[in-house]
């Protein structure tokens, strides 16, 4: 109960401070001295509501700048998410938390206007970002998002938003996602084969807005797409029809693996490996 109070006073403090700031405000900053990087955790709210984010950037910064790359995966906290990149280069990196609500796992019918409203609002947390990125002195000018599991939902809708609003983002990552919410919803909601349906059905039409199936043909921009052939949460027909639904050029990868996991070394190494590769190809 502690822990929570804390974290709504934070909350609460972040938001007194950013009506009086126009840039991120450092909550904490830690360096990893093995990597030699800085980890900032940052308020940010260029809006009503704050953006929580970790920015990580190596200790030297090249003349030229660096390149950024907005990670996002579970539901796992901002600095979480950069814990499974096991080189992260001379990359700067972000790693988005999302909305305390989005991060509970106990939720009520009572919660679902304001889930639906910090959900369908995650793109646009995202491309706030990215516009503050591009603006910043150490910045080269070069934005990535790369999404997993989660994360990876929200991406088609990112990039057609950002077509909209004239932000230019470079070749992004799509891994471990499927094309219709409702199928992918009805097995991943909890329920039974009677109530599942029935979420799933609701959740979909609140959430239609991100459905990647319509996003994914109006999007103009290179991406590496990873699915696994025996996923549990995402029927790998629904992950091929959004690799058929996303326009060239792309890379598509079908591992010969389940879901996307943390406890999985050998999976996130594979995993790490193909991306890597795939940005030091695209993103120089």
């Amino acid at each position: 109960m502690l822990s929570k109070r804390l974290i709504l006073l934070s909350f609460f403090i972040c938001i007194a401070l950013n009506c009086f700031c126009t840039d991120p405000i450092t909550i904490s900053e830690s360096v990893d001295m093995k990597t030699q990087r800085t980890y900032q955790n940052l308020s940010y709210m260029p809006q009503n509501v704050p953006i929580f984010f970790c920015l990580s950037f190596p200790a030297k910064i090249p003349k030229e700048g660096l390149t950024c790359i907005i990670v996002m995966a579970g539901l796992a906290q901002g600095q979480k998410n950069l814990e499974f990149i096991e080189e992260p280069r001379n990359y700067a990196l972000i790693g988005y938390e999302y909305p305390l609500l989005l991060q509970e796992k106990h939720r009520s019918i009572f919660d679902l206007y304001k889930i639906r409203k910090q959900t369908i609002h995650v793109p646009f947390d995202i491309l706030d970002i990215a516009s503050w990125v591009l603006k910043q002195t150490w910045s080269n000018q070069i934005v990535s998002v790369a999404g997993f599991s989660f994360g990876a939902m929200f991406v088609p809708a990112i990039y057609h938003e950002a077509e909209k609003q004239d932000i230019p983002l470079a070749p992004g990552v799509i891994a471990y996602a499927g094309a219709d919410l409702y199928p992918i919803l009805k097995i991943n909601l909890p329920g039974n084969k009677f109530t599942k349906p029935l979420k799933a059905s609701i959740a979909a039409f609140l959430l239609k807005s991100l459905e990647p199936s319509k996003h994914l043909p109006y999007l103009h921009n290179d991406f590496l797409i990873i699915n696994g052939k025996y996923d549990d949460y995402i029927p790998f027909e629904q992950a091929q029809k959004l690799q058929e639904l996303t326009p060239k050029p792309k890379t598509i990868i079908n591992l010969e693996t389940s879901h996307l996991s943390p406890a999985n070394k050998s999976q996130l190494r594979e995993i790490n490996r193909i991306c890597d590769r795939w940005f030091e190809d695209k993103l120089h």
